[in-house]
């Protein structure tokens, strides 16, 4: 009943192979021997890497694959790194003292620069292998094979290993990295170095601008400088300063050492000119320290991203007009046609070289427009406006906002600032806001008012809404040239038909009106009115008698028909010639009701009908019965 351990250390196969014999009395008496055996053969081991190229923060994956290293099919085996920075048994740095793998940069083992007298003055952040707690770990109990990682650093000791020689710690980009095994026994039972290798490589970034065109920059100081409001504005008429954002991209996967962290630049530079001719100014110089850090836009995207504003006094310092005289500091100003650039110095390139990207915009002024999305609208009703103005779209990252006493509205009616009538206008949302990021569509709907400073807004009356482009195309700054851009627009007036349901009626007859009014069909969601106000009012008489100002209402939501009745009373009468009035009432008593039902008016014999309707000023339609 006892297990019997047999220790192989080295290849036995054919008649060498590990036999047990056993002599066995059998039950006849006789004993025999029974044996058996079984090969204990050696196994080529394969080393390899997960990838044939890697960069600086990149995880690799060594795999080691050798029945022989399964030294316990009873348990997962495992082979840690040794303070010598080698995977095997303690201070083993060869074969003979049990060495079984270690990582070299150019043939040269990775190990702590700390360890080598020659690296380790000054050096921080290369640890060699040990440090990384690299172990190769068997996949499964018996298996055989055995997996084990870390992150390639960004330098290494690169060290002969001589004693007084001057070595150097330098970067890992543009060496080759490998992976050396040292298998014991292969299948031949000879030992053997076995092994994978890798590029380090870096990438070879790039930089850009978020656009190619940027607006001008403006300023508020100065009626010359700056974007203005409409003159019909009551209150200040200049536009807070217009600075423009510019983002900077930076795409280096060199950086991007981190798995899922927030990576930044912080040794590298980049620098941010505005040119004109021979003349430049620097606007920012940021990725080269700490505190001008570029940061990554993402975790693991090796995109970084900065942000820089730029001002209308941050262009070179030529050809400045004398509005802006004494408003630089230390610069000049930025004008129509300057071209922006921004320099990326790559540390390391594909090639493992340093070299420059570079990526430019231009600065330029775009003349505006000025839509609606109807050239006629009904009273009441809705007006989507829209300005169409790329200079007003100074951060390409968000959604930007204008006010609205940009724009100027001139009717009969009044000639004001639409900013200045909030309540009347309605206006959603409450400036023009940008359609989206960097659209350069601006966008408000205002309510088509009834009545604008006091006076009722006619049917068909024409409405010529202005908006003032102080930055039009061909101008060298905001402020030196100014182009009105018009839009005409008109009040609908389709008029309005009366029908009554009869052509004679009784004095005891109820009169059915309808009067079709498109323009007074206020709101498509909502039934409206008609007829009891003193603008649009209602009246529905006999030659004697009337219902002043009588309302009706829309038949539905949306169907500009609007309905009511009235009933027709009668006279004081003898109707059956008693000599006592039948009917006994003044016409003023029978004469009641504000509709659309209930009304009731009072009628003589051979009397007239009448409903009229004042559907716009001055303008009124009539039916009769």
């Amino acid at each position: 009943d006892s297990d019997v351990d047999i220790i192989i250390e080295q290849d036995m196969t054919d008649e060498d192979s590990p036999r047990v014999n056993y002599l066995d009395l059998g039950a006849d008496g006789v004993s025999t021997q029974i044996a058996d055996q079984v090969e204990a053969p050696t196994h080529s081991g394969v080393v390899s890497f997960d990838m044939d190229n890697y960069k600086i923060a990149d995880t690799v994956v060594v795999t080691l694959d050798d029945q022989d290293m399964n030294a316990d099919s009873e348990l997962i085996d495992v082979y840690t790194t040794n303070t010598l920075d080698r995977v095997g048994d303690a201070n083993a740095d060869e074969l003979s003292e049990g060495l079984v793998l270690d990582i070299t940069f150019d043939d040269l083992v990775w190990v702590n620069s700390g360890d080598d007298a020659d690296c380790s003055a000054g050096v921080t952040g290369d640890d060699g292998l040990e440090a990384t707690g690299f172990t190769l770990v068997e996949t499964g109990v018996e298996t055989g094979i055995f997996t084990g990682s870390f992150q390639v650093p960004t330098t290494y000791c690169k060290t002969d290993g001589a004693a007084g020689n001057t070595d150097e710690v330098v970067t890992v980009t543009g060496t080759d990295i490998e992976v050396n095994y040292q298998d014991f026994r292969n299948s031949s039972g000879e030992s053997i170095e076995v092994g994978d290798g890798a590029s380090i490589n870096a990438n070879t970034g790039s930089v850009a601008f978020d656009r190619t065109v940027y607006p001008v920059p403006f300023g508020a100081d100065t009626a010359d400088t700056r974007f203005a409001e409409h003159a019909t504005a009551n209150y200040a008429r200049a536009l807070a300063q217009g600075d423009v954002q510019v983002h900077v991209r930076v795409t280096d996967a060199d950086y991007n050492v981190s798995a899922q962290g927030e990576d930044t630049i912080t040794d590298s530079s980049v620098v941010i000119k505005i040119e004109r001719g021979s003349n430049s100014s620097t606007v920012a110089t940021v990725g080269n320290s700490a505190a001008n850090k570029i940061v990554e836009v993402s975790p693991d995207s090796g995109v970084f991203e900065y942000d820089q504003t730029v001002t209308y006094t941050d262009g070179p310092t030529n050809d400045c007009p004398s509005v802006f005289t004494g408003k630089s500091t230390g610069n000049g100003c930025v004008l129509q046609g300057d071209i922006i650039t921004v320099t990326y110095t790559d540390n390391y390139d594909a090639s493992g070289k340093s070299q420059t990207v570079t990526d430019s915009a231009t600065f330029d002024l775009r003349n505006g427009v000025l839509q609606s999305d109807k050239s006629v609208y009904l009273i009441g009703s809705d007006m989507i406006l829209t300005l169409i103005e790329p200079d007003f779209d100074l951060d390409n990252d968000a959604a930007n906002s204008v006010t609205l006493d940009l724009i100027e509205w001139d009717s009969d009616a009044a000639t004001v600032s639409v900013g200045n009538y909030n309540s009347t206008f309605d206006p959603e949302p409450s400036e023009l806001r940008e359609t989206g990021d960097s659209t350069g569509i601006f966008q408000v709907v205002l309510e088509i008012p009834a009545t604008l400073d006091g006076d009722n807004l006619d049917r068909g009356e024409m409405i010529e809404l202005e908006y003032t482009d102080w930055g039009p195309a061909g101008a060298d700054y905001v402020g030196q040239e100014d182009e009105d851009i018009g839009l005409t627009v008109y009040t609908s007036n389709f008029g309005a038909t009366i029908e009554l349901d009869q052509k004679v009626y009784t004095w005891t007859d109820k009169v059915y009106i309808t009067i079709v009014a498109p323009d007074h069909n206020m709101d498509s969601g909502l039934v409206d009115e008609i007829g009891n106000t003193s603008s649009d009012p209602v009246k529905v008489s006999t030659r004697g008698n009337e219902l002043d100002q009588y309302k009706l209402v829309e038949s539905g939501a949306d169907t500009g028909i609007f309905i009511g009745e009235v009933t027709l009373k009668g006279m004081t009468h003898d109707a059956d010639g008693d000599g006592t009035n039948d009917i006994d009432a003044t016409p003023t008593a029978l004469t009641t009701g504000s509709g659309p039902t209930g009304g009731e008016l009072a009628t003589t014999d051979n009397d007239g009908l009448t409903v009229s309707f004042e559907f716009s000023e001055d303008e009124t339609v009539v039916g009769s019965a």
